[in-house]
């Protein structure tokens, strides 16, 4: 009698399911499955208790996650959350998110919210963050909310560990009392200055100010002004 021995491609998983390899710790409460043919896992959260992975400083909760084991990457699905305690506490939300864990890169898509420290928080319709590099990338409608202010662009490009953020333009920011225009503004956080460059323009009320560079003290709200500098008042 001849048999046909068909290969195994996927192997289910026990339910609530936890594994640990290379300081990578995985949780997964609703259980998981392998694909030995595509050297995938696959782990399910429960409508309570989602997927937890765990390495070095970083925490992540997803509703289903997958992880390659050969490339070292991690997928999440269906909303994640990533929190980074050192050096200092980020958040990452977003619809979808891929990590490689060798590069340390990060992908991130659709309805993307990184909050640093408690004042900043950066939106996004996707993001890349290269950790090694400490450079952070942001695409589709970027807008960065800092205290009272609102600076929205085309892109921007950044370093969190240095608190620095190019917007790319045309890049209008506003508060409750002052509108800025540039083709470029630079956001530093830690000195908690504006800097804008490409045909500036500050409007305070009925007062405007053009320049070839604007520096705004967001703190002491002080305005410094280089080049041909350029005052009018507008009338309605």
């Amino acid at each position: 009698m001849r048999r046909n021995l068909l290969p195994i491609l996927s192997i289910l998983l026990c339910w609530s399911l936890a594994w640990t390899a290379n300081g990578l710790e995985l949780v997964a409460p609703g259980g998981g499955e392998m694909d030995l043919q595509k050297n995938i896992v696959k782990y399910y959260g429960t409508d309570s208790k989602p997927v937890e992975a765990r390495w070095n400083e970083m925490v992540l909760q997803t509703s289903y996650l997958e992880y390659y084991r050969e490339q070292e990457i991690i997928k999440g699905k269906n909303g994640v959350n990533l929190v980074q305690n050192q050096p200092e506490k980020r958040t990452l939300k977003s619809l979808e998110a891929m990590i490689d864990l060798r590069r340390e890169f990060f992908t991130a898509s659709q309805d993307v919210i990184l909050a640093l420290r408690d004042d900043t928080t950066i939106q996004s319709g996707s993001m890349e963050w290269d950790r090694k590099k400490d450079e952070v990338k942001f695409n589709l409608k970027p807008v960065i909310l800092y205290q009272q202010w609102r600076i929205t662009g085309d892109s921007i490009i950044g370093n969190p560990d240095k608190g620095l953020f190019t917007v790319f333009g045309p890049v209008v920011a506003t508060n409750d009392e002052i509108k800025i225009k540039a083709g470029k503004v630079i956001f530093n956080r830690e000195l908690e200055h504006l800097i804008l460059k490409e045909e500036p323009i500050l409007i305070k009320g009925d007062n405007q100010l053009t320049a070839t560079e604007i520096i705004y003290n967001l703190k002491t709200e002080k305005v410094t002004a280089q080049g041909v500098v350029k005052t009018k008042i507008i009338k309605e």
